[in-house]
């Protein structure tokens, strides 16, 4: 999804960009919406989100879907940003039985293999383990100064 993600960082953080509620301040992830799901206001605005939320739910695919050239088995798993935005994703940064619901997380990119030969790979989002410059960084931030 083009426009998804903000260019990594350093580390290979990263920022979802999604939607803002200007009537009730909701968030949401992916940003195509054309009203609110909260409010139904169709005031809504680009906003880049936390990069820090928690495991929500997750499962482990233990066979790849048509078009995905990735390792197997992986984790997907709903992820509930600090800011309230909800998002499903690739669990990423260790083993997929190893992943536990309620677990800190923070949003990096990573490279997928595009095709089965592997020649060429698209970046994409992903949550890893939070580490303690991630929350570090949340300390600093708090929801309510995210920049839209």
């Amino acid at each position: 999804m083009p426009g998804a993600f903000t260019p990594p960082g350093e580390r290979n953080d990263t920022h979802l960009v999604g939607q803002r509620c200007s009537k009730c301040g909701a968030r949401f992830f992916p940003g195509a919406r054309a009203s609110c799901i909260a409010c139904y206001s169709p005031d809504l605005e680009p906003a880049q989100l936390t990069r820090l939320g928690k495991v929500d739910a997750f499962t482990v695919a233990r066979q790849a879907p048509r078009g995905y050239h990735g390792p197997v088995p992986f984790a997907v798993g709903s992820v509930v940003l600090d800011d309230g935005a909800s998002v499903i994703c690739q669990l990423i940064g260790k083993e997929p039985e190893a992943w536990q619901c309620g677990e800190r997380v923070a949003s990096y990119a990573f490279l997928l293999p595009r095709d089965a030969e592997k020649r060429s790979e698209v970046l994409c989002y992903g949550f890893a383990p939070a580490t303690p410059e991630d929350l570090a960084e949340a300390e600093q931030s708090s929801p309510a100064r995210i920049e839209s």
